[in-house]
């Protein structure tokens, strides 16, 4: 019996099902690769939402949002004195490979924070439609996704930030107005040359101008950047910024600052006919502004009436006194720079014929360019013609546009009170009149006058009122603390005559409205640092000692110098005594005979609580007993006064006059080396000045009647 082989493929159908199956197979893959691609554009932008709400919760904690090197810690996080706070535990990072039309740099989920952490952009790209948002770069801000490119890639300057020009390396600020990013600061790139007017600077023409208004050009080297200092001062340009010819800003050929071409009439001159934006002198990716952009950032902050408040640095450090009204809400910081032309530099802080900042734009004007100015006396702005070989400041401009969409408003309304209505500038150029959301405050505080008394208050909405004051009225001193009749003042600022209640006891007298205690004068005795005992004495209202003093000893104890011969005597300053003829014998009737030094000797040499008199206190005594022909006889011994002065002559190299005269000295320096004594003779009381080295007499003087 015999099997039925079976019919096995032939080769065409084995090649037909290998095509079909490799065709499956390819329908298959793409389909998965499909997939995978919608899959990596769903992780980008429910990551970039994700990141989104984490900053929003972030800047609710901080007024802000992170700065870049907070970002750069791979999460969102911020720390307080009380915890940390983590927001995103995991920045997350775009999936690769990049999809679409998405370059591998597009493909970076790029942080980059603006207007001072105001705001941010992040950048990240779609490889197809993803819900709502077409295939594309994207810019995420805290307004929502926009449909713009602000990778690295494409926007390698982030407005807001500071900008290093890397020809020098000096640092610019920045500030966006509408759609533009302007420096803040004028530029300050070049050397510096000095600004003359003669020789070997060129004279400008300018066929339209008057020979009497041509001004030297002296930035006349095509081959670097030049610019000039306000007065040729270096520091005048790190203040202010340079000065620049207009085709030096421009980096024109030298030639056209030396002939100005009338551009109306020849627009294909090469002084005429250049590409715009010109960057001129400014850095790369930056320029000259237009009058356009000029008129713009005007626009921008109000119009040309009042934008120069907006634009100018407040205060007068920059400007003059009637820089009044200058807000400088947009930070663009204009100074008042000056110029250099015709006349030679003027127009800076302090000029008499005014305060300006002219700035030149890349504008012509028949054969002038046009040039910006902001004035310090009031808000008014514009672009006008100026011959160009002045020289004004220059402000760069990016080249880059910016597509503002975050509206950063000022100023706060926090500014304004509730009920009043604000007018608000936006970063993007838009106004908007809100509400003000602060509440009414007055002041001064009612408590600062008394009961009966009416203040006036102003509040911080600019309103003002009358309210009662709320202070009761108290007296000082208190009465029970003073004696006799005192003038009391109140805390309401009025005042009265009383009479104090404190009470007097014993011996105490009323004094100046306090109880004191009179010194005995007259029967109380004193003792200097040696321990001789001396009678006191009242004449008038002074107290004396009723002897001459003979102490060898400071008050503190030390001992007075005692020279032994007279070239020792007449050079000591330090202090000296000595006794008549040397001979001690003479101490209980004289005292001892001192140099002016040992009188003024801070060591001090009368008792505690007396001192040598000063010239006017030996004249008030003088007075006191009938001047100076008279007194003396009253003070001598056995005169009235009972002073009982002795002539003890005087010692200044050598000893002479004892039993003639009497000499005292007074703590009163003339000119040194003199100083003021008095001399007593007969009937008379006077004296001069004498030289300091001189041996006279002294007599100690109680500083108060009262103990």
């Amino acid at each position: 019996m015999f099997k039925k082989s079976s019919k096995a493929f032939t080769l065409i159908e084995l090649l037909v099902v290998i095509a079909i199956i490799g065709i499956l197979a390819t329908v298959s893959v793409l389909a998965l690769s499909n997939a995978r691609a919608k899959a990596r554009d769903a992780k980008r932008a429910g990551d970039v939402k994700q990141v989104q709400t984490a900053l929003e919760l972030f800047f609710n904690d901080n007024n802000r949002y992170p700065t870049v090197e907070e970002w750069a810690t791979g999460k969102i996080f911020s720390t307080t004195t009380d915890a940390t706070s983590t927001y995103m535990q995991i920045l997350p990072s775009a999936p690769t490979p990049a999809d679409g039309s998405c370059t591998n740099n597009q493909n970076i989920i790029s942080y980059i924070p603006t207007d001072n952490g105001a705001s941010y952009s992040i950048s990240f790209c779609l490889g197809s439609n993803t819900g709502t948002l077409t295939p594309g770069p994207k810019c995420m801000t805290p307004g929502g996704v926009v449909d713009t490119d602000c990778s690295d890639e494409t926007l390698p300057f982030v407005c807001g930030n500071n900008l290093t020009d890397s020809r020098d390396g000096k640092i610019y600020s920045t500030i966006r107005a509408g759609s533009k990013c302007w420096m803040a600061e004028s530029l300050n790139v070049g050397t510096r040359i000095d600004a003359v007017s003669s020789a070997p600077c060129t004279l400008a023409t300018v066929a339209s101008q008057s020979s009497s208004n041509y001004a030297y050009s002296c930035q006349q080297n095509d081959s670097q950047i030049e610019k000039y200092c306000y007065n040729n001062d270096d520091g005048q340009c790190n203040e202010y910024g340079g000065l620049y010819e207009w085709t030096e800003a421009m980096q024109l050929p030298v030639s056209c600052a030396n002939v100005a071409v009338n551009c109306n009439d020849n627009p294909s001159d090469p002084c005429c006919n250049y590409s715009t934006p010109r960057q001129g002198a400014c850095p790369s990716g930056w320029h000259i502004p237009s009058s356009a952009e000029f008129q713009s950032l005007y626009s921008v902050f109000g119009g040309i009436s009042v934008a120069g408040n907006a634009l100018k640095e407040t205060g007068f450090d920059h400007w003059n006194n009637n820089n009044t009204d200058a807000t400088n809400i947009s930070g663009f910081s204009a100074l008042a720079a000056g110029r250099f032309g015709k006349g030679g530099f003027n127009n800076t802080k302090g000029a008499s014929n005014g305060a300006y900042n002219m700035i030149w734009t890349s504008s012509t004007s028949g054969d002038q360019s046009n040039r910006a100015y902001i004035y310090s006396g009031n808000g008014s702005v514009d672009v006008f013609a100026a011959l160009r070989d002045r020289a004004f400041s220059v402000r760069c401009v990016a080249d880059q546009t910016i597509a503002c969409t975050d509206n950063i408003w000022s100023p706060d309304p926090n500014t304004a009170c509730v009920g009043q209505t604000l007018t608000q500038i936006s970063n993007c150029g838009n106004t908007r009149s809100i509400d003000g959301t602060a509440s009414e405050t007055w002041s001064p505080d009612p408590s600062t006058a008394c009961v009966g008394q009416t203040l006036t208050q102003t509040s911080n909405c600019g309103n003002n009122r009358d309210v009662a004051g709320t202070t009761p009225e108290t007296w000082t001193p208190d009465l029970d603390t003073v004696c006799g009749t005192i003038k009391q003042n109140s805390n309401c600022g009025n005042n009265r005559k009383t009479t104090g209640t404190l009470v007097c006891s014993g011996s105490q007298t009323c004094l100046d409205n306090a109880c004191v205690t009179l010194y005995d004068c007259g029967t109380a005795t004193i003792s200097d640092a040696d321990g001789n005992s001396y009678q006191t004495l009242l004449i008038n209202d002074q107290c004396w000692t009723k002897s001459n003093l003979k102490t060898t000893k400071y008050n503190d104890g030390s001992s007075i110098e005692y020279p032994l011969d007279d070239t020792s005597w007449q050079s000591n300053t330090a202090g000296a005594y000595t006794w008549y003829d040397y001979n001690i014998g003479y101490k209980d009737t004289y005292g001892a005979l001192y140099n002016w030094y040992a009188a003024v000797n801070p060591k001090g040499l009368c008792p505690t609580g007396w001192h040598v008199p000063s010239v006017y206190e030996l004249d008030a005594l003088r007075s006191y007993l009938g001047g100076s022909s008279a007194a003396g006889g009253k003070l001598i011994i056995g005169g009235s006064s009972g002073f009982n002065m002795p002539f003890g002559g005087v010692y200044g190299g050598t000893f002479y006059n004892m039993g003639s005269y009497g000499y005292l000295w007074s703590s009163t320096e003339y000119w040194a080396p003199s100083a003021y004594f008095r001399y007593i003779n007969g009937s008379s009381f006077d004296g001069f000045s004498v030289n300091e080295y001189n041996g006279y007499s002294i007599r100690c003087l109680r500083d108060s009647l009262y103990q």
